[in-house]
């Protein structure tokens, strides 16, 4: 199956029993009683989701476009797929509406991650079930998993994601934080989170707790629901969030990325009818839960797949439509109920009213509301439609402010065309100072404006690029010209045309004869700065052959006073210095030392031994960002200390 469907979290014989025996509060309100407080702001404040895929696994229809309509028709606030790519095959954005899809890295190999855009949201799911390998598990140990971590971590912030819940277990926390009897629980979520402790980088990368819980008995009493879902399960991840949150950690809140009714040997919960009662009463108490910020029901069962004996799905597979379960979920988690309205008579003619006062519900700025949430300006009839109270139709406007407006648009025009010519001019001005190896006097705040505006038309040309797809074919044949007019080299001086002038070519083909390994690291360097996407899957590669191919160049002699001697003769030694593409490189080594932490050292080897060269470190010189950046880079890291 695809996602932890796990029964160790539930007690079972004899222990149950004596965990039962053990579990007495005072007696609860019930279960209508209670508030509903507000979910992640990534969700819209909603808490309201459900763990279900697309992928057919021979149970019968598998979950549609049409199915999941209706389920943000009915308050789905989002879904989880159990995979960190995109909408799955047969979906649209457009059938999300209001629903967020969260992704998740699943296990050991996570696949490829997609640019956040919608219906993503920036905060994504770590790996599923970890401590177990049984009924969904992943199974992965708590050292590779920390590994593994960091790298997944980097390669989603790349893509966009800025918030990480820590990996959902399957089995319940030891008793330090259940307050049951000795024995039993994993010690995998608390390993882990001390060994994040110990990894520069890690601590600041986990928002939240991720965790499932599965009830074996589907019990409808309000205290020993409150008792065992709530206290136990719940509270023992609210003391795990506090312990590390008091040793530095900034844990925000708990995602329960799975639960539902999973029958014991006794099938407690295996018709729709004893999961309702189960539901019923635990989905308020998630809803006034301050601490759980979302929450999502596995939809699974008959009708979708022959792995389970239980039937918890929320739709009929048969008709596409939401069962009784699905209509009991989506009224309770969303606190809306969906009886179709009254007819209402409508008046012979049209009327404009005004909208009511929407609630205020607290909604993230970024997404839209949810529809319940939107007022909307209708005509009150049918007939022509009608336009809000305004100003009366055929207001005239004297021809003087007329003229005004004109004259005040032709200035406007004016000043921005004078702007644009006087900063392209400029632009290119101080690219050619660069190029010609010129010193530019100008004062330090002038300086950083050009180079800040160099910076930005990079960025444009570099997101023009994407979208049409420049064709990158120059970059494979030995040439640099992939660069082409945006190139983030100041000193690389090609043409419109996109390839390097005569003399810089002959450069690069002299390099290219006495050093062909280095040729093609810096031509391969080059290439990646282009393509993001190339760059995430090939930089360390990339950057491996360019570490070995300037650490193999000899090092500077008493005699001849200069670093680049590829070979002893003279030859070598300009075909070194001469390379066109300095700054890409620089560019090129210290983005990769940004990216790829964990190879700063490998990374400043280079630098070093590039700065050996009057060349090479006069490019970097002459530029005020890459200095910055290679400055960043000397100070001591926390990994290094």
């Amino acid at each position: 199956s695809l996602g932890g469907h796990s029964a160790s979290w539930t007690p079972a014989g004899a222990a149950a029993a004596a965990t039962w025996s053990l579990l007495s509060a005072a007696p609860q309100a019930l279960a209508e009683d209670l508030p509903m407080t507000y979910g992640a702001s990534q969700l819209g404040g909603r808490k309201c989701g459900v763990a279900v895929s697309a992928l057919d696994e021979g149970g019968g229809q598998p979950f549609s476009s049409a199915m999941l309509r209706i389920g943000a028709a009915h308050g789905l606030a989002w879904q989880t797929d159990w995979s960190s790519s995109y909408v799955q095959v047969g979906f649209t954005p457009v059938d999300y509406e209001q629903v967020r899809l969260v992704p998740q890295f699943w296990g050991k190999d996570a696949g490829t991650f997609e640019q956040v855009r919608l219906p993503l949201t920036s905060v994504i799911l770590g790996f599923n079930e970890p401590d177990q390998a049984v009924m969904g598990g992943t199974g992965i140990e708590v050292m590779q998993a920390l590994d593994l971590w960091m790298i997944q971590v980097q390669r989603a912030q790349l893509m966009g994601y800025t918030e990480f819940v820590a990996p959902s277990i399957a089995q319940s926390l030891p008793s330090r934080y259940t307050g049951l009897e000795e024995g039993g629980g994993s010690e995998w979520l608390p390993d882990f989170l001390q060994g994040c402790l110990t990894r520069p980088g890690c601590p600041e990368s986990i928002d939240y707790l991720g965790f499932h819980l599965y009830e074996p008995n589907c019990v409808t009493d309000p205290d020993m629901v409150r008792q065992w879902s709530m206290n136990v399960r719940v509270g023992s991840m609210k003391k795990l969030r506090d312990e590390f949150n008091a040793k530095g950690m900034n844990i925000k809140g708990l995602w329960l990325t799975e639960f539902a009714g999973r029958s014991g040997e006794d099938g407690k919960c295996q018709t729709l009818q004893q999961q309702l009662g189960w539901m019923q009463v635990v989905v308020p108490m998630l809803n006034a839960d301050l601490d759980v910020v979302a929450y999502s029901w596995f939809s699974y069962g008959a009708g979708r797949s022959p792995f389970f004996n239980d039937n918890a799905n929320l739709w009929d597979y048969a008709t596409g439509q939401l069962n009784q379960l699905g209509e009991a979920y989506f009224t309770l988690c969303s606190g809306h109920s969906w009886e179709a309205p009254a007819p209402t008579v409508q008046p012979s003619q049209p009327v404009w009213t005004a909208p009511p006062v929407p609630v205020p519900v607290p909604v993230n700025p970024g997404l839209s509301p949810a529809p319940w949430q939107k007022p909307v300006f209708t005509p009150a009839g049918p007939g022509p439609s009608v336009s809000p109270p305004g100003p009366a139709d055929g207001a005239a406007t004297g021809s003087s402010s007329g003229r005004s407006a004109v004259w005040l648009h032709v200035l406007s025009v004016v000043l921005l065309l004078g702007v644009a010519v006087g900063g392209t001019w400029s632009l290119f001005w101080y690219r050619r100072q660069l190029r010609t190896g010129q010193d530019i006097d100008l004062p330090p705040l002038l300086l950083d404006a050009l180079a800040m505006l160099d910076s930005t038309v990079h960025s444009i040309c570099t997101i023009v690029k994407r979208i049409v797809r420049v064709d990158m074919a120059a970059c494979s044949g030995g040439r640099v010209g992939c660069l082409a007019v945006c190139s983030d080299s100041g000193e690389d001086s090609i043409d419109s045309t996109g390839s390097l002038s005569p003399t810089e070519t002959a450069a690069m083909e002299a390099l290219r004869l006495q050093q062909p390994q280095l040729a093609t690291a810096i031509t391969a360097s080059c290439k990646l700065l282009s393509d993001r996407r190339a760059f995430e899957n090939e930089c360390e590669n990339v950057f491996q052959s360019l570490r070995r191919a300037v650490l193999q160049l000899p090092s500077p002699s008493s005699s001849s006073g200069f670093f680049g001697r590829i070979r002893s003769d003279t030859e070598g030694a300009m075909a070194f210095e001469g390379v066109p593409t300095k700054v890409s490189v620089w560019e090129f080594v210290l983005l990769f030392a940004e990216k790829r932490r964990f190879y700063e050292a490998q990374a400043n080897e280079v630098c070093q031994r590039l700065e050996l060269s009057p060349a090479w470190a006069q490019a970097l010189a002459r530029n005020p960002k890459l200095r910055q950046r290679r400055a960043a880079l000397l100070r001591p890291s926390i990994a290094g200390v």
